[in-house]
């Protein structure tokens, strides 16, 4: 992602702050479209950062090339127009609007070509509690909009949103807390002014699949032990810049009394799209028995291996073909999704995504979520 380097037309809508507006329950509403993926047209990005103790930060990224440039009536360049909104409640099963609010941003596509407007709203919350905020992102000239639910975790100061990790050359937000090997980023921590060091755990990124749905085993708490511990030291500014050569899973922590902190992935550099051919074979280990698994693994040209096995199991080029789509576009859709402690589509979620696809309904509150297929 590019620098910003384009000018902006910004109009902040002033905060609505409102304890009688009523709605729907987000509880009570089907939010299977939010893993939809290739349905939507916008597919804007967001991160959360406590910025004080009464203060909190919404930071956004909107894809340019899924934005509709035309010209309006007087001007004479190709411009975009955006809205972001924000309603916030105070759990998924409340119907109270805490607070609200909204920012409206210009795009004049006759200066510098950029691949993302990014920006930020900032909202009232305090210490300790959990919000959910309901986030729409509409395309005023195309009149097409996103609708996004973001938890706020603002419950304790060792949360994973009170640390903000960007790109150390641009300045941008880490959306996903995704980099690449070697990639120069940031980390900054300014809630205790006597912190000097973060404890970062490494975890090796050799997960094991879950255990598939048919499975009689009796199931055991995956335990994850750390393979090495360092500490960093912050600068006076509360920042500290690094790269990881290695791909895994980096967890900082600013209290080793407990086990909250954020974390940092470094996977593939195309992650969570697939590049290589021997990505395409891990996944298949959902479908296949351990032979067809094993003779897929030795086999030296992979695309080779991975083209017969749909050939073979699809009966013709085109079946193949879509059968291939589908399934690619679900491990994908998986890590977008899905990245907890390893790729997306080694989760629970991600075997269930995968193997069954895109729930009739999904439902969330404060505590779980539940997907129902069919009626």
């Amino acid at each position: 992602m590019r620098m910003f380097k384009r000018v902006l037309q910004i109009c902040v809508v002033v905060v609505l702050l409102s304890s009688c507006y009523q709605t729907a329950k987000i509880a009570n509403q089907n939010l299977a479209f939010a893993y939809e993926r290739d349905a939507q047209v916008l597919h804007p990005q967001f991160s959360v950062y406590h910025s004080t103790a009464s203060k909190s930060q919404l930071y956004f990224a909107i894809n340019t090339q899924e934005l509709l440039y035309m010209k309006s009536p007087g001007n004479a360049n190709y411009s975009a127009k955006i809205t972001v909104s924000y309603v916030m409640y105070s759990s998924y099963e409340s119907k109270q609007v805490l607070d609200s609010g909204s920012v409206f941003l210009e795009d004049d596509a006759s200066k510098d070509e950029i691949l993302s407007l990014n920006g930020m709203l900032e909202f009232n919350a305090s210490y300790p509690n959990v919000y959910v905020l309901e986030v729409l992102v509409l395309d005023v000239n195309r009149n097409q909009s996103s609708l996004s639910y973001i938890e706020v975790d603002k419950s304790g100061n060792h949360r994973p949103q009170n640390f903000k990790a960007t790109n150390s050359k641009s300045g941008q937000i880490l959306f996903a807390n995704r980099i690449s090997a070697n990639q120069n980023f940031t980390i900054s921590y300014d809630k205790n002014s006597a912190q000097k060091q973060l404890r970062v755990r490494y975890f090796k990124p050799d997960f094991p699949l879950p255990v598939p749905p048919f499975s009689v085993q009796n199931l055991s708490a995956l335990q994850l032990r750390s393979d090495s511990v360092f500490r960093v030291s912050l600068d006076q500014q509360f920042n500290v810049s690094l790269s990881f050569s290695k791909e895994g899973v980096y967890h900082f922590q600013s209290d080793t009394t407990v086990n909250d902190g954020v974390t940092i992935y470094v996977f593939k550099d195309d992650y969570p799209n697939l590049a290589a051919a021997e990505q395409l074979i891990p996944p298949l280990r959902y479908i296949t028995t351990k032979q067809e698994y094993d003779a897929l693994l030795n086999n030296p040209n992979k695309k080779l291996a991975v083209d017969n096995f749909w050939l073979n199991n699809c009966g013709n080029i085109e079946r193949a073909r879509a059968a291939l789509k589908v399934y690619y576009n679900r491990v994908q859709n998986s890590n977008t999704f899905f990245t907890s402690y390893s790729e997306g589509w080694k989760t629970d979620r991600g075997l269930i995504y995968i193997a069954f696809g895109l729930p009739t309904s999904i439902y969330r509150d404060s505590n779980t979520e539940t997907w129902m297929y069919g009626e």
